[in-house]
């Protein structure tokens, strides 16, 4: 997909997040988002409980992120649903009305097309940095408290001084110095398997923002807003190189945001909570959606 001009991103993100019931204009990607290979990834990072006991130190301390993205995908006269899920380790410090935020991708999933999926080796996933995100907490002391997420912009097989508001490469510019190839195998961009052992070489930009409330003791559930641009450079086969019309499915975003049970969590009694223990343990902190094909709107794009 063609990088567009940068504005569009923070703005479309604020315009479906006041209007999540309409669909959002379109945009064209290569087939599928991604998914881990062996689902490790993360790095080494893990986090540990630093003394912030819940209700002492409010918001503070070591929390799990899981988010479960809609994205609607139209192949022919088809449209299906696949759920876009990640799983990250997020270390929250209190200023204030501030919630300062570091977050480390553990995991990405995505729901097979016609049995096909896509995979991102774990090299690519450990290049991703830390994602640091500003976020607000609302209303404390009433019976509402709301969580408003920063705006999260993560990369994958390029580097930006600004990653949310930097224009993207286009396909005609494979030396552009801002690429990466973290697998180092000569290809622009990062590499990316599809199906049965197609390559593809792409540059993705994933932005994202969470909007929810506090529905027990430190635990927070919710919707946002996601979107995706990701400029193909080319492909082993040509079956993984082309396009497909897909749209975020606002209405069926949603993310649970608690914090993190170290005690039941730390299998290796290290003190913290890796991403290994983290995935062992998903699903005491959320039950991932199944796709429904009949959440994707039967609308001309």
């Amino acid at each position: 997909m063609r990088g567009s001009s940068h504005p569009w991103l923070l703005t479309s993100l604020m315009l479906a997040m006041l209007g999540a019931g309409c669909e959002p204009d379109p945009s064209a990607s290569a087939f599928g988002d991604q998914i881990t290979d062996a689902g490790s990834g993360g790095g080494d990072g893990a986090v540990a409980l630093d003394g912030a006991a819940s209700g002492t130190t409010p918001y503070t301390g070591a929390w799990a992120l899981a988010t479960d993205w809609s994205v609607c995908v139209t192949i022919g006269d088809q449209r299906i649903e696949t759920r876009s899920r990640k799983l990250l380790l997020v270390t929250m410090t209190r200023k204030g009305n501030r919630i300062l935020e570091r977050r480390q991708v553990c995991q990405l999933q995505l729901t097979p097309i016609f049995s096909l999926k896509t995979v991102v080796p774990d090299v690519v996933l450990q290049a991703v940095p830390v994602l640091e995100v500003e976020s607000r907490v609302l209303g404390e002391g009433s019976e509402e408290v709301a969580y408003a997420g920063g705006i999260e912009a993560q990369l994958m097989g390029l580097s930006m001084g600004n990653p949310v508001y930097d224009e993207m490469p286009t396909k005609d510019q494979p030396s552009d110095p801002r690429l990466t190839d973290p697998e180092a195998d000569g290809h622009p961009g990062a590499t990316f398997v599809v199906g049965a052992g197609c390559e593809l070489y792409v540059a993705q930009r994933e932005v994202s923002s969470l909007a929810g409330r506090l529905v027990s003791v430190d635990r927070f559930e919710g919707t946002g807003v996601h979107a995706t641009e990701q400029v193909v450079f080319g492909s082993s086969k040509p079956f993984c190189g082309q396009t497909f019309k897909t749209f975020s499915n606002t209405p069926h975003h949603r993310f649970v945001l608690q914090r993190m049970n170290v005690a039941a969590w730390d299998d290796d009694k290290s003190g913290a909570v890796d991403c290994t223990e983290l995935m062992a343990h998903q699903t005491e902190l959320v039950t991932w959606a199944t796709p429904d094909d009949s959440r994707c709107p039967k609308v001309a794009l």
